[in-house]
């Protein structure tokens, strides 16, 4: 049974949410990558990290 204010009586697919959740993290990484000419202190930078959390968010993706 649906509770009020609730869509659907299933509780989310957490693995599908984790996958969104990756999807959103590494987008903004590969793009300043792309736009930072494959310099990566410079990608950094641009997305106000330090150069080595944004290494961390690469390999955690399988980039680094």
């Amino acid at each position: 049974p649906s509770r009020p204010g609730r869509i659907g009586s299933e509780r989310p697919n957490l693995d599908n949410f984790q996958d969104a959740i990756n999807q959103a993290e590494l987008e903004p990484p590969e793009h300043a990558l792309r736009e930072a000419g494959g310099n990566k202190p410079a990608a950094a930078t641009v997305l106000g990290m330090k150069s080595s959390t944004f290494r961390e968010k690469l390999v955690k993706h399988g980039l680094g």
